[in-house]
């Protein structure tokens, strides 16, 4: 189901009666989803201005839902009820979920469930993971329930009966696609630990963050840097033992539609060598490159490699800055921001164009490029650049493949 939010919650706020204090409230076991599904879907409704309560607080555990909560569940006009493996293992979802049925008869308050890695079918039935936990409920109240046990079923079928949202096949926090989120631009996933792989993305897409995801060992076969998503895979140890990094640079090096690429692109990888097919290899952070004198092609612009690592992360915000410099000309600079702090080396690979740096290279000409590491309070440097490569592009590149070891 494809999901439509307002531009602004204000929108659909405005339509809310003064009894209600909240645009929606999150039910949702904290042992399945909090720390992935849940966060995530807290952040983008607050982006979107949605004033949500999520039971994220100190409120103090009992038999029994708590007085706050209740008067929080009844203070919302939306309840979004995420249906996960647990969820029904909690005495406290489901008396929630009980007040919330409730507020839905009472109070016309908008149920919307999302089905978490559960069938509706199950939810509707309590088999499953739910059985179980019905049977654990069971037993532990007997016959001092007063109905509780069966009030928690009738709930939960009425709920898995609504129109909704079946996520059946999500892996690592994450569904099997995203392709029909057409607006999302930025991903950010660092230091997910337990991710393996990451999903099909949507072509408006340019930026992903998969740092330090040491258990990732898939991507998209369709990523890389010649397909416009930035990627950061720096601390990626899986991806470093398999063949992933080696084919990214096969299919550089015989890449030849340099200029449908965007100005500047790029990719950041777990290496700790210059492949060697850059015909241009150095050893510290300052080089130089002189163009042959004799070269009469027209150059598009140049692929860098930089060798890097990073140590002492900072509090506050670094960059690197890659500043070039041409004969006569003056500086041109680029800044990166999405470095990630990885304690071993990292390869940033980026293809700059020479209509977008506004460096046009002709026979004869020198290059001088340096590679700063910065921060806003000039402290310790945080980053050592080992090596670097570069590579120029020809115009008639696009139409030779030249083949070369890694």
């Amino acid at each position: 189901m494809e999901t439509a939010w307002p531009n602004e919650a204000s929108s659909f706020s405005s339509s809310i009666s003064a009894q209600f204090k909240y645009d929606v409230f999150l039910s949702f076991s904290g042992v399945d989803t909090r720390n992935n599904f849940t966060s995530h879907l807290l952040a983008a409704l607050e982006r979107h201005g949605f004033h949500t309560f999520r039971d994220d607080t100190k409120l103090n555990r009992g038999e029994y839902i708590g007085y706050e909560l209740l008067k929080a569940i009844e203070e919302s006009r939306i309840s979004l009820v995420i249906l996960s493996k647990n969820y029904a293992s909690s005495r406290w979802c489901l008396d929630e979920l009980v007040k919330i049925v409730e507020c839905r008869k009472t109070l016309q308050q908008i149920v919307l469930p999302i089905f978490y890695n559960v069938e509706p079918s199950d939810v509707r039935a309590q088999k499953g993971s739910l059985a179980e936990a019905f049977a654990k409920h069971e037993e532990r109240l007997k016959e001092g329930s007063g109905g509780r046990v069966e009030k928690w079923r009738q709930a939960l079928t009425e709920v898995a009966n609504l129109s909704g949202w079946d996520l059946p096949k999500v892996a690592n926090g994450l569904p099997n696609s995203f392709s029909d989120l057409a607006s999302l631009e930025r991903l950010y996933l660092s230091n997910c630990g337990r991710l393996q792989s990451l999903p099909e993305f949507p072509a408006s897409l340019d930026f992903v963050d998969a740092s330090n995801c040491t258990l990732l060992e898939r991507i998209p076969a369709e990523c890389n840097m010649d397909d416009r998503v930035y990627m950061c895979l720096g601390g990626c140890d899986m991806l470093a033992k398999n063949n992933f990094v080696n084919d990214v640079m096969e299919r550089l090096d015989q890449y030849k539609e340099w200029s449908a690429l965007p100005g500047r692109c790029g990719i950041y990888l777990p290496r700790d060598e210059v492949p060697n097919w850059f015909q241009h290899r150095y050893t510290g952070s300052k080089f130089s490159l002189v163009v042959p004198p004799l070269v009469t092609r027209r150059i598009l612009g140049w692929i860098l490699c930089i060798v890097f690592r990073t140590h002492n992360k900072p509090s506050i915000a670094t960059f690197m800055t890659i500043s070039y410099k041409k004969t006569d000309w003056g500086w041109f600079e680029e800044y990166m921001y999405d470095i990630a702090h990885v304690d071993r080396d990292q390869m940033l690979l980026r293809y700059s164009r020479s209509d977008f740096t506004d460096i046009h290279l002709c026979g004869g000409d020198e290059l001088e490029i340096e590679i700063i590491p910065e921060d806003s309070m000039q402290t310790e440097p945080w980053l050592t650049v080992k090596k670097c490569g570069i590579n120029l592009i020809y115009e008639d590149d696009e139409d030779n493949t030249v083949t070369n070891d890694l």
